[in-house]
């Protein structure tokens, strides 16, 4: 949803005076730095990239599920465990101590619902002033669990769920018993409703769909599902190939190397049109046409080498208390892209059990990352078909060593996540 504009007053030749609150909702301080991007006859001012603005924190590692499109499956010799409260804690200290609290999410490359102190710790997190956010694939999620995460006032709660039958929901989540999530989805929206059909739902809720060749018929029926559930967000997101198999399944060979979506002086704009109904062929036409295309004022290549998680301030920390700036830099693993075995090694700035989360977000490694990511540097390796190069992050074609972030899938807004 647009929101209305605040006004920003120009002081002298260059000089700009925000409004506090505006500067306040943007993570401003002075001396920050931000960019502000020329839009035509607009422009817009990013929050900035200086301040921890989310904070990804993963409970546990462990899981109850094996599912078919998991890091889990291609991750290398990676110890397994719960965050310690003591680790926790000491997250949290560094959260009351940063100018403004940031959004936490618990989440990673486990089951957050896992762990024993769950509820605790949304707990804690509010009380430190984080607006709260947790996914999860919806097994554990009983009506006691459920009553608990309301009661620890969390804002958002994701749920996975990539179909609606045995057939599309099973293809990717075997083992998962999708009756009992679906139940206890309607469960959990009845209860941050109060049972009032109509209700937005307190925690609000989200679906995220991993899109495939298996199970894609069944987005439609994922969004209705959404709807008569008043669930107020659905982000579907490409799978992240971690074996040969999900690779084959994956929906983004040809869209990696579309003009549509790269930025180009040739450009294509398409307003709002009945193309669903009468005209789909034609517009596959035009998406192939060499242009890059600009759908109802949206220009599609704004994803374009812009690191989600850097442009929106996160930093990532894993059960043991290492900090990433990203999820996929967390752990070890091996990925495939373009029919090439990529092992990509972890990048981590520090443990919080020995600096402090500002030493960490303001360490001189972080800082480097930040600035280089935003610079975006490295070689096109999502457009170029592929070379030894690829099979590792250590080094690219360009000269840019560990982490090398041109395969990066989520930098293309290829692979998304809350």
């Amino acid at each position: 949803m647009r929101r209305k504009a605040g006004k920003v007053r120009l002081v002298g030749r260059g000089g700009l005076e925000l409004p506090e609150n505006l500067a306040s909702e943007l993570g401003l301080e002075p001396g920050y730095e931000i960019a502000v991007e020329p839009l035509g006859n607009s422009g817009a001012i990013l929050k900035s990239f200086s301040s921890l603005a989310k904070l990804y924190i993963e409970p546990t590692n462990h899981c109850n599920l094996d599912c078919e499109m998991c890091m889990r499956r291609a991750w290398e010799d990676v110890a397994m465990g719960f965050m310690e409260w003591s680790t926790f804690e000491r997250i949290m200290e560094g959260v009351s101590r940063l100018p403004r609290p940031p959004i936490v999410f618990f989440g990673g490359y486990g089951e957050p619902l896992l762990h024993p102190q769950i509820v605790p710790m949304v707990e804690r997190a509010k009380e430190v002033g984080c607006h709260v956010e947790m996914v999860t694939n919806g097994t554990l999620l009983d009506r006691s669990t459920a009553v608990g995460l309301i009661k620890a006032r969390l804002d958002r709660l994701w749920v996975s769920l990539d179909g609606v039958t045995s057939k599309g929901y099973g293809s990717m989540r075997p083992s998962s018993p999708l009756e009992s999530v679906l139940e206890n989805i309607s469960t959990f929206r009845d209860l941050a409703t109060g049972f009032r059909p109509f209700a937005l739902p307190k925690p609000a809720m989200g679906i995220v769909f991993v899109a495939t060749r298996r199970n894609l018929k069944e987005l439609p029926q994922v969004a209705s599902l959404a709807s008569r559930l008043n669930v107020t967000e659905v982000l579907v997101t490409n799978v992240l190939p971690h074996t040969q198999e999900m690779e084959k399944e994956a929906l983004f060979a040809s869209g990696m190397s579309e003009v549509a979506f790269e930025p180009s002086i040739f450009r294509l704009s398409l307003p709002r049109m009945d193309t669903w109904e009468l005209g789909r062929p034609e517009l596959v036409s035009l998406f192939r046409s060499g242009f890059s295309v600009c759908l109802a004022g949206a220009d599609l290549s704004e994803a374009h080498n812009r690191c989600p998680f850097v442009e929106n301030g996160s930093l990532v920390i894993g059960w043991r208390g290492d900090a990433s700036p990203c999820l996929p830099l967390l752990y070890d693993h091996i990925q495939y892209l373009s029919g090439f075995q990529r092992h990509c090694r972890r990048f981590i700035l520090g443990n919080i059990e020995d600096m402090g989360l500002e030493e960490i977000w303001n360490g001189e490694a972080n800082l480097l990352f930040r600035k280089r990511v935003l610079e975006f540097p490295f070689s096109p390796c999502t457009v170029c078909g592929g070379c030894d190069m690829l099979e590792s992050n250590q080094e690219d074609c360009f000269g840019n060593e560990h982490p090398t972030c041109g395969a990066c899938l989520f930098a293309q807004g290829i692979v998304v996540c809350p």
